[in-house]
């Protein structure tokens, strides 16, 4: 008897159990049993509520523990060298007002207004410029764009574009490209091509009259016409002539060309940011040599993107094709400057122009979700290479990966601001290992 004296709590809490339950109700005297709150309440100091052990965790419920483990460094870096910064910095912004100020700055009337460019791409190209847009200048529907980019020594580009919607969805108008570019980057042709970068200097003048038809933001259809100057010579060192023999590189020397073009967009949304959808871009141009008649192309290519809201809020996935074909005319063959290339944005872990070929196929997965209001980080995966003539030659082998991680900027307007962090590899029937590496900041739309 004085051992059970001893744990006088624990015998009083048995007696008040046994006279709770001999005081309960019977389920089947046809009162109600507890309510759900009640028989889920895990408490063993009320025992009204406990009702034994509570629930062994599901198989389920334990597998979800295997990517939290997995993936808990790159939570710490997104949560705590991404989100936090970020969303600090927003609030920031939010309580000086800061977004009203700089839209005025860069938006000083409804019709007038101007933004930054630039483009940091490591080992690749430094510029820095600005793009004005007028639109209803002098009157209603005409729109005059400019835009003025330079990096260095014989290194600038200057476009400009003037516009006239004469009926609603239906425009005219003139554009013009002057550029000096003497780091242009080539390691040769064909899916195989050696990762040894050398440089050619690209000078070009462009002038166009153009035309199309636009039904919203969902179709729109533009033709143009003109005429491209274009002097490929040797550039920046590591120069090209160190490593190729420029007589065997097509069409390397001053082209003529009068050219074609043919440029359709389908696109379900009303606006590029909008969550899911399809979009198909579709391109068509001819040209032809006025100095060298011989030498006359074809280019076809198509882009097929799918987007869907995969969780809400505007986390969003995406897959894209993209194919390019370019075909020879005549006994010339098609000038290396406009053949088929992966890189940039097409191919993140490579730089523009890495892959040069007749033809070239992309795939590519996309997953987008929001930091902040106006910043959203992205992760880009995607296979691909250029190939021969109506890919000729195609073989899974010759697939190169790439795969980065980066922010960008969302509802500022017409040049959203984008980081990529990305990676390249040796094509898939080489020993893996990582073939490039880039490092990109900059403005990532054209004019």
């Amino acid at each position: 008897m004085g051992r059970w004296m001893a744990y006088p709590p624990l015998l009083a809490l048995v007696l008040h159990g046994s006279q709770a339950a001999a005081q309960q109700p019977s389920q089947t005297s046809g009162v109600d049993p507890l309510p759900p709150a009640a028989e889920n309440t895990f408490d063993r100091t009320k025992p009204e509520t406990f009702r034994g052990r509570p629930k062994p965790t599901a198989f389920g419920e334990a597998a979800l523990w295997a990517p939290r483990v997995l993936f808990f460094p790159l939570y710490v870096v997104t949560e705590f060298g991404l989100r936090v910064p970020i969303y600090a910095a927003a609030e920031w912004v939010d309580e000086h007002h800061v977004v009203p100020i700089v839209d005025h700055f860069f938006h000083p009337t409804p019709d007038i207004s101007w933004f930054p460019v630039f483009s940091l791409d490591l080992g690749a190209s430094a510029s820095f410029g600005a793009r004005v847009k007028w639109k209803n200048m002098g009157v209603l529907g005409h729109e005059m764009r400019l835009s003025a980019e330079a990096g260095g020594e014989d290194f600038w580009r200057v476009t400009g574009q003037d516009k006239w919607e004469f009926e609603p969805g239906k425009y005219i108008g003139v554009r013009g490209d002057l550029s000096s570019v003497p780091n242009r980057p080539f390691f040769g042709m064909g899916p195989r091509a050696p990762n040894y970068r050398v440089n050619f200097k690209q000078t070009r003048y462009d002038g166009f009259l153009f035309g199309g038809l636009k039904a919203d933001n969902h179709v729109q259809l533009d033709v143009a016409t003109g005429m491209r100057v274009e002097d490929n010579t040797p550039g920046w060192d590591p120069s090209i002539e160190t490593a190729f023999d420029l007589k065997k590189i097509p069409g390397f020397d001053l082209l003529h060309l009068m050219m074609v073009t043919a440029d359709l967009k389908v696109d379900s949304r009303q606006m590029i940011e909008e969550n899911g959808g399809l979009r198909l871009l579709g391109n068509l141009t001819y040209a032809r040599d006025t100095v060298v008649p011989e030498r006359a192309f074809v280019s076809v290519s198509v882009d097929l993107e799918g987007a869907l809201e995969v969780s809400s809020p505007d986390r969003v996935l995406a897959a894209r094709v993209y194919t390019i074909q370019t075909l020879p005319l005549g006994k010339e063959p098609v000038p290396f400057s406009h053949q088929a290339m992966l890189g940039w944005q097409n191919h993140h872990g490579f730089l523009w122009g890495r892959f040069r070929g007749e033809s070239a196929a992309l795939g590519e997965i996309h997953y987008r979700y929001p930091i902040a209001y106006y910043v959203d980080a992205q992760w880009t995966a995607s296979v691909g290479n250029v190939f021969g003539p109506r890919f000729k030659g195609f073989d899974v082998g010759d697939m190169t990966g790439s795969i980065g991680v980066g922010l960008r900027t969302r509802r500022i307007g017409e040049s959203p601001i984008e980081l990529t962090f990305a990676l390249g590899t040796t094509r898939f029937n080489e020993a893996l290992s990582f073939d490039a590496v880039r490092v990109f900041f900059g403005t990532v739309e054209g004019l």
